[in-house]
């Protein structure tokens, strides 16, 4: 490419995967790397202790909850993704 940048690669179908830990890190690569560095990680450091893991999955999800709205719906999807992981 003319300014030495490669894309990120494009998603991949949610019907062949096999784990659902899977689903967020390939379904949109972007997004998760987004969050792992800027708020997982930061949350987790130091001690990346159980309680600071959960702390920010609970963070990571609520960002996703206010960029796609406060709704029953979203609520309960959050609810079960976050059961599955």
């Amino acid at each position: 490419l003319a300014d030495n940048m490669e894309p990120a690669a494009g998603p991949i179908c949610i019907n062949r995967l096999t784990l659902y830990s899977k689903a967020w890190r390939y379904f949109d690569p972007g997004l998760y790397s987004f969050f792992k560095t800027y708020i997982f990680i930061p949350i987790c450091t130091p001690t990346f202790s159980i309680k600071r893991k959960i702390f920010g999955v609970i963070i990571s999800y609520g960002f996703v909850l206010l960029w796609h709205g406060i709704t029953y719906a979203n609520i309960t999807y959050e609810v079960v993704n976050f059961t599955y992981i």
